[in-house]
């Protein structure tokens, strides 16, 4: 008897469902950057043609589904481990991914009350922020955390900056993240990376449709059939949704955002990742941070593509993370998100 996908999120599912399940954000993990540039200019069109795809999975062992989630497919790291990932062929290094107490990238647990003259900074997003390629001390939001604690700042005793970021999530998942970890640190600036596949795919939609493939094809798939698989779900969730309700579901994800965090807000969304894709993703982050008080929206014009910053399958490499940690203190100092003395 083929399992089937859970529709109430208070239901938990047994072995065999939570299995599938896995692999499907196994998928999602592994084609996050897929699409990413294939809708863009056509230069990055045919750079992604002739790059190497990635497939480095994370293992079902080191990923846990809360429970005070209500969202079916909510996924996180384990708390206190090293997250097992695979590795690429590509990939010369075997990096290392720390999971702290309270299951973020890196090996510093964080109290709840903020430090005496401490400036705590969150970063939200996918696989871009968490680091993945990279070890932590690599990663964009420890760089950007090592640079303005090595600026002689006599403001702050001290920066922190926790990455929240998980691979393969979407907007919505970004916020229950934020609810469940982030809101008891009490940021003063939340940075929350955002390219269109972010937007323009919805995991609690996508997650299950690539599950009832994975239930028809039964395991061992090889290269082909993994692109096939998540391209016939994107394309069977793209029937299900309007532009309209894609957008709307976003929308409601940001207004939910902002009913939890109130402070300074600090959008990054590099233009070479906003495609004009149906939704128009650079117009929904425009409307956005013009309806929210304390919002910066930062297209920025940094391309590591073209700069040669980024992996064959187009995630940043070290040197990618290190432009990123830069474009950002450099937008934080000239628009005085962080003032220093």
């Amino acid at each position: 008897m083929k399992s089937k996908v859970i529709s109430q999120p208070s239901c938990r599912m047994n072995d065999t469902k939570r299995k599938f399940r896995n692999l499907a954000i196994i998928l999602i993990i592994l084609l996050e950057l897929e699409a990413v540039v294939y809708l863009v200019t056509d230069y990055h069109r045919k750079k992604i043609l002739s790059s190497t795809p990635s497939f480095s999975t994370i293992a079902g062992s080191s990923v846990t589904f809360p429970d005070q989630s209500s969202l079916k497919y909510f996924y996180e790291p384990k708390a206190d481990s090293e997250a097992n990932n695979g590795v690429p062929d590509w990939l010369k290094i075997k990096p290392t991914y720390h999971i702290n107490h309270d299951t973020l990238r890196g090996t510093t647990d964080y109290t709840p009350d903020k430090p005496p003259g401490t400036f705590r900074i969150i970063t939200l997003g996918d696989s871009f922020t968490y680091g993945l390629f990279v070890n932590n001390e690599q990663s964009y939001p420890k760089v950007l955390e090592d640079e303005l604690n090595g600026m002689g700042c006599t403001t702050y005793k001290k920066f922190e900056v926790i990455n929240l970021a998980v691979q393969g999530y979407d907007v919505k998942y970004s916020e229950e993240r934020y609810k469940l970890r982030g809101q008891k640190y009490d940021p003063d600036l939340v940075i929350w990376f955002l390219k269109y596949d972010d937007i323009d795919y919805i995991n609690e939609i996508l997650l299950p449709k690539v599950n009832d493939y994975l239930n028809k094809l039964g395991g061992g798939l090889i290269e082909p059939q993994v692109f096939n698989v998540w391209d016939q779900a994107f394309k069977d969730s793209l029937k299900q949704l309007s532009v309209k309700e894609i957008v709307d579901y976003n929308m409601q994800a940001f207004n939910e955002f902002n009913s939890l965090y109130k402070n300074n807000l600090l959008i990054y969304a590099p233009k070479y990742l906003l495609p004009s894709t149906t939704t128009n993703p650079a117009l929904l982050l425009e409307n956005y941070s013009k309806s929210r008080d304390g919002t910066y929206l930062y297209e920025s014009p940094l391309d590591l593509v073209k700069a040669g910053k980024v992996f064959p399958d187009q995630h940043p490499n070290p040197e990618g993370h290190k432009a990123i940690a830069q474009d950002l203190l450099n937008y934080l100092l000239a628009n005085k998100l962080i003032t220093c003395k």
